[in-house]
């Protein structure tokens, strides 16, 4: 591991390949990206020789970093990648977690070491809600799919449906059903963490699931078929070759998914290869076979071409009044369209409105704003207030798509009175019980005979008993924003103005929402690579443009996203043969270079908020067994070298290789009701957050 901040001027690409990695990338004009090597990763003590790298990492807290007893956000993030000897990646590799402090080594090895298969990425979420993230791997060589603790060892194993090359891929990771179990989508079927195999597969280098009919319950896409969460199938696309990789996005009016495909074929098949949009119900909305730039990798979604959008909702349902309507007035609150509601609170809800200045209720508390569009459900405590002996809201408890909450009020103002509970217990007591014995007596010879008897026993029987307790009069209740829909307003009940006016606060809310209707998508691109060039496509299937790109050797590289700039628009990020780029996602523009090696599969560089201080690192893997390809090897990560340009808004964990935030809570745990991500942020392997 090396450590690196000084001064190094990127050269040209002309001598590339003749270089050693460079430290920093330096701009020509405002408009570039400056980077700067932070650390790197390039050998180890354990099994020095493997320090190859090809699958795209994984990024997630690992370790106790500031010693307060526990992992959590507030703990460095880490990085988990798999590397190999010499070019045996097809062989297995060995399992690496590196500190996103320094790159230091986080495992000891006393196991060993694990193998898994060196070309797919892991998957990290938490599995069975410990809190702690677990690591999902497997191996060619291995007949079970590996689940390890966050110290690097063995936590369980699940039995493989099939072995060999044809049960590896990369792992989704999900709760289809939404009943708090974790599913495992691996290449040969999908699996759950409690029970094991649900449901076997065709083979598929990478499937993922979402839900494709607004039930509520995931379905997987898998080689262009796709599943319902029992296995069932629903129906197939019709293409020549295998479905490699894929994506889901909103590319029109209708709010429904559609799924993102490609098919890279090869160089010797490019008639087969296929750029394609499919509905949410199979059909083919467009599909692009570019004989130019055959091959096609992964892809990614974001805005890329603009950060103007227009939106607007419509009603379609309400939920019930929480609170207390008599003699009040009922005021609707309407959300703009930037989703911002605002709460006056304190001891209790004191106002409710659109903006600051537009407030139903009274003028107390202080000013709270909630991203309407991120609510999926409320707990309303309603109940008697016991200062003022008023009867009102309480209490409201945001619970937000990420899973985090936001409580406002005080379900302790409530007021308060003696009275007796009853309850129940077991007491024991003495009483008979009726039993039999057999007994001998003589009668012209022996004989027995059963007898009955009462013997004593100890029984125990329930009592009721009354006991002094505080109670509080007030109720919660929870609504929950029901699926493929937004919170767009709230009818507000707050009593006219009394004698005494700090005393107004709000008596009852009821709770409207309604699906968003916006035209983002008209500034969604989605980007890929094929063996020549990296195409950005619209969403009506039109090349916006296209950038030469290297990658004679698979034809399946990776793109991921990320907005450096802060403009509100995703930057591509891309790798080929010998350098990473940061391409202008408009244009195609390179905004930055940086020389690195790789064979090439289907990796994509990274970007994450390792330390949580609001300046994200770009991390990138690299190899160097290939003669053609032979810069550096190991694990690179760069920051902004300009310290007034940090980059923003960057996503902390990055859990696996088709990563779309709506898959996984930023502390690793799985969401039980996955929010539709082509609702929410409509972007895929991008690490923005929206």
């Amino acid at each position: 591991m090396t450590s690196s901040k000084f001064s190094l001027c990127a050269v040209g690409l002309l001598s590339i390949s003749s270089i050693a990695v460079s430290t920093i990338a330096t701009a020509s004009n405002p408009s570039e990206i400056n980077t700067q090597l932070k650390w790197s990763w390039e050998s180890s003590s354990f099994k020095p020789e493997s320090n190859q790298v090809m699958a795209a990492p994984v990024i997630a807290q690992l370790n106790d970093d500031n010693g307060d007893g526990k992992i959590d956000e507030n703990d460095i993030a880490d990085i988990i990648v798999v590397t190999f000897e010499n070019n045996k990646y097809t062989q297995g590799g060995l399992v690496r977690a590196l500190s996103g402090i320094d790159g230091s080594e986080l495992w000891s090895y006393d196991n060993g070491g694990i193998i898994a298969d060196a070309r797919y990425s892991p998957a990290v979420a938490d599995l069975d809600g410990n809190g702690v993230v677990d690591i999902v791997i497997t191996s060619a060589s291995s007949p079970y799919i590996t689940i390890l603790d966050n110290e690097g060892n063995i936590k369980k194993q699940i039995l493989k449906h099939v072995t060999g090359g044809r049960s590896v891929g990369t792992i989704s990771i999900s709760d289809l059903n939404n009943d708090g179990s974790i599913e495992i989508i691996s290449a040969d079927g999908v699996y759950n963490y409690d029970t094991g195999l649900l449901f076997s597969l065709e083979w598929a280098p990478s499937s993922i699931s979402f839900d494709a009919d607004g039930d509520g319950v995931q379905e997987i896409f898998s080689n262009g078929a796709l599943y319902k969460s029992d296995g069932s199938f629903t129906w197939q696309y019709q293409a020549n070759d295998t479905v490699w990789f894929s994506s889901v996005a909103n590319l029109d009016s209708d709010n429904k998914p559609e799924i993102v495909v490609s098919v890279p074929a090869t160089k010797a098949t490019a008639q087969n290869s296929v750029f394609a949009v499919l509905e949410h119900d199979g059909s083919v909305k467009w599909e692009v076979n570019n004989l130019e730039n055959p091959g096609g990798g992964v892809q990614a979604i974001s805005n890329f071409l603009g950060n103007t959008a227009t939106s607007s909702t419509n009603e379609i349902a309400k939920s019930p009044v929480y609170g207390y309507t008599h003699l009040h007035h009922s005021h609707p609150v309407k959300i703009a369209d930037d989703n911002q509601l605002k709460i006056r609170s304190g001891d209790l809800i004191d106002a409710i409105g659109s903006t600051a200045s537009n407030m139903v209720g009274g003028q107390g508390g202080s000013l709270h704003t909630i991203d309407a569009s991120k609510v999926r459900s409320i707990d309303v405590t309603y109940g008697k207030y016991k200062t003022w002996w008023t009867y009102g809201v309480l209490e409201m408890e945001f619970t937000l798509n990420d899973g985090s909450k936001i409580t406002l009020g005080s379900k302790d103002s409530a007021f308060k009175y003696p009275a007796l509970e009853w309850r129940t217990k077991e007491v024991p007591y003495l009483g008979l019980e009726w039993r039999t014995k057999q007994v001998s007596y003589w009668f012209f010879g022996w004989h027995t005979k059963t007898v009955s008897y009462l013997a004593p026993v100890w029984k125990t029987k329930t009592i009721p008993y009354a006991v002094p307790v505080m109670k509080s009069k007030a109720t919660t209740e929870r609504y929950t924003v029901p699926s493929n829909t937004q919170l767009v307003g709230l009818n507000v009940w707050s009593k006219p103005k009394p004698i005494f006016t700090f005393k107004k606060h709000v008596n009852a809310v009821q709770f409207v929402v309604g699906e968003s209707i916006n035209d983002s998508y008209l500034n969604t691109g989605i980007v890929y690579a094929g063996y020549h060039a990296v195409d950005m496509y619209n969403a009506q299937g039109s090349k916006v443009w296209s950038v030469a790109n290297d990658d004679y050797n698979s034809g399946k590289i990776g793109v991921s996203a990320y907005d450096f700039t802060g403009d509100g628009i995703d930057e591509v990020i891309v790798q080929d043969l010998l350098r990473v780029r940061i391409l202008d996602g408009r244009t195609g523009a390179v905004l930055a270079t940086i020389a690195n090696s790789s064979n090439t599969l289907w990796e994509y560089p990274v970007v994450a908020d390792l330390e949580g201080n609001n300046n994200a690192s770009l991390i990138v893997v690299a190899n160097d067994y290939a003669k053609e390809s032979a810069i550096n090897h190991g694990v690179y990560v760069y920051e902004s070298a300009d310290a007034d340009k940090p980059w923003k808004n960057a996503t902390r964990i990055w859990n696996q290789h088709s990563f779309h935030f709506s898959n996984i809570n930023q502390d690793g745990s799985v969401p039980t009701n996955a929010q539709p991500s082509w609702l929410t942020h409509n972007t895929y392997r991008s690490s923005t957050i929206k």
